[in-house]
């Protein structure tokens, strides 16, 4: 189906039938405003780059203010330019940057003030540019965020409507009596507030941060009339009305934007909430999708050397409508003809949510039982798509995934103690090094699973030197918290925000001296999570290869074997704190008669390893140290069709 189709569809369903001519009118428009404005140079890009170019990114993500910082002073993006030498060193390929719009830093910049304005802080649009400039001579992607289920109560859309004005009124999602509710409080500390609407529907919704506040709404006098303004997540940030089409046209206005500066990636922040129909727990809807097909469609027409990365916590099942279906899209390029590619018509990226804590649990447990059983319950996607998987983010981690009431407990009782709680124990702040015991071997570990698994992988700032929790800078920020927000007008519970105990500057002296001194504790994570990143990139096996299951007679034995073409590689874990010699089950085309007398080696070490083989069984054994992980190369010639 024609892009063009695929938006009078979508914007059918979203806006009906009446009202869709007018609303693809208005798309189209800004559209070719966007397309006419384009740079030569990302004209260039949108002919000349490979459709599915991200499936080969290795990101890394960090907040631009506190990478990198000298003598304790936030950085600005002009000073950000020469801290790229480092991240060229260290071998990542897309920077992920954190929130860096206009904001009052209420919820770390994902409460948005100005849409087109970087922080002043960061020195502006002016210093991004040349920022943007940079990265791009250097061959780096860049991905920032879109959030677009809310803003900032100190937006001016917001400030407008408090004033009265009717067409910003609009732009929201508006009760004019107060909200009938109950609360539910189920076990684990969650909380749904039942909604009794004037239909007699009722829309039952999850208090996403049950500390904060125990509803929805946010009560405000207008013109002398009491409005309750609707909030998914902080009482700050103001949800908006995404059944209003000047919302979306405001939102293809910023897309189109941030496109023409360069914006490889947009992440989807939020993704799931945005239409909220009453009677309905207000994820995922019908409209939500078409939605994100309007937004998907309208950004391959402006810049088709972009795409679309969603946020959406859900099952990989859940997720799977988030992709959508794969379209053949041929797209006329100016200056340069016509371009032909094939990409999913929602999202081509999506975080695996669910694959992160049942990799902790993996490594909590020292059994792999909870990554298989994520495994399993994966649905194939669409081939031009793909997940990225991580161990940690800006973000909590999760402990609701669990239903296993055995294992929620040993991870709440193994990584709450080093960490700080969040969402009332659904979840626990913290970092990476903090969570394994500050043990360079289990931290090494960790990442040779990471870089070793399909999918694109993500590194947060400073887990690759090994960087610990501050629990000043935790209580630092929930002061400066209270008080930007006191400004706007708005209340909560509390404003302690356990997240920010992972959210601290990271000095560029720490990453200099990791990357000088290899004998160091930060220096042994830095390179050795440098290696795996040279080695993912050398070998396309990890990359684009397929995984499956290697059974072994050893309970801590993490196992798997990727294959793409004629290569293999057999990936072997030891997840205890004990010596494992191991015997592997190999699949029926890969005999272990065939295996040279000259041995394996050790992708990671570059050394050989010494095995048995038990050609009867068709099995291998070999023996991993404690946390050891080894990448054996089984080369064509020891494989059998």
């Amino acid at each position: 189906m024609p892009l063009q189709n695929r938006i009078e569809t979508a914007a059918a369903l979203v806006y009906g039938q009446e009202q869709a001519p007018a609303v693809c009118k208005e798309i189209n428009r800004i559209i070719q405003q966007v397309r006419q404005s384009r740079p030569i140079e990302l004209l260039r890009e949108d002919f000349q780059r490979p459709a599915d170019w991200y499936k080969e990114e290795i990101v890394y993500m960090f907040y631009p203010e506190r990478f990198g910082t000298q003598n304790g002073q936030p950085n600005t993006f002009k000073d950000l330019i020469p801290k790229l030498d480092y991240l060229n060193g260290l071998g990542v390929t897309t920077l992920y940057l954190l929130p860096f719009l206009e904001s009052p830093m209420i919820d770390a910049g994902f409460d948005v003030s100005d849409y087109k304005q970087v922080r002043k802080a960061l020195g502006g649009n002016e210093a991004f540019d040349a920022f943007i400039a940079e990265t791009r001579k250097r061959g780096f992607k860049i991905k920032a965020d879109l959030v677009l289920n809310h803003v900032s109560d100190q937006h001016p859309w917001f400030q407008a409507a408090l004033q009265g004005d009717p067409e910003k009124l609009d732009y929201f999602l508006i009760k004019h009596h107060p909200p009938k509710f109950h609360l539910i409080s189920a076990k684990k500390g969650k909380k749904t507030a039942v909604y009794h609407e004037e239909d007699g529907q009722k829309s039952k919704r999850r208090i996403i941060f049950p500390e904060i506040s125990d509803n929805h709404y946010r009560r405000e006098v207008v013109d002398g009339q009491v409005k309750h303004f609707y909030h998914t997540f902080y009482p700050h940030q103001i949800d908006l009305n995404w059944q209003n089409p000047n919302v979306l046209y405001e939102a293809l206005d910023i897309m189109g934007y941030w496109a023409n500066k360069g914006i490889d990636i947009f992440r989807l922040d939020a993704i799931q909430f945005l239409v909220k129909q009453p009677g309905t727990h207000g994820e995922g809807s019908a409209e939500t999708h078409a939605v994100i097909q309007l937004l998907s469609a309208s950004l391959q027409a402006m810049s088709p050397r972009s795409v679309l990365w969603a946020e959406a916590c859900q099952s990989p099942k859940e997720l799977l409508p988030y992709f959508g279906e794969e379209a053949q899209y041929s797209l006329p390029i100016q200056g340069h003809g016509d371009k032909a590619m094939t990409r999913s018509d929602k999202v081509q990226i999506a975080y695996h949510f669910p694959m992160m804590p049942a990799l902790w649990a993996s490594m909590v447990t020292q059994k792999p039982d909870s990554f298989w059983k994520i495994i399993n319950n994966t649905p194939k996607l669409p081939p031009s798509t793909e997940w990225s998987n991580f161990l940690r983010v800006h973000d909590e981690l999760t402990l609701e995934a669990f239903s296993d009431p055995k294992i929620r407990k040993t991870m709440i009782e193994t990584l709450m103690p080093k960490g700080e709680p969040f969402r009332g124990g659904e979840g626990v702040g913290g970092r990476l090094a903090d969570f394994l015991d500050h043990d360079p071997k289990r931290i090494g570990l960790s990442y040779s699973i990471l870089y070793s698994l399909p999918g694109m992988p993500l590194l947060y700032y400073g887990d690759e030197i090994g960087e610990t929790n501050d629990r000043d800078f935790m209580l630092k920020e929930e002061q400066e918290r209270k008080a930007n927000a006191a400004k706007g007008g708005a209340s909560a519970n509390s404003f302690l925000d356990a997240r920010d105990i992972g959210r601290a500057p990271v000095a560029l002296e720490k990453l200099v001296n990791a990357t000088r001194n290899p004998e160091t504790h930060a220096g042994q994570i830095y390179h050795h999570v440098r290696n795996l990143i040279q080695l993912r990139k050398q070998e396309k096996t990890l990359v684009k290869g397929s995984l499956s299951k290697v059974k072994s007679d050893q309970g801590s034995m993490f196992s798997y074997l990727r294959e793409y073409g004629e290569s293999r590689l057999l990936i072997a874990h030891n997840l205890s704190g004990e010596e494992s010699v191991s015997r592997l089950q190999l699949p029926a085309h890969i005999k272990v008669s065939q295996i040279p007398d000259s041995g394996l080696i050790n992708l990671q070490t570059d050394k050989p390893v010494t095995f048995k083989t038990h050609p009867r069984k068709n099995q291998l054994e070999i023996a991993l140290a404690p946390y050891q992980s080894m990448w054996l190369k089984l080369s064509p010639d020891q494989t059998s069709d």
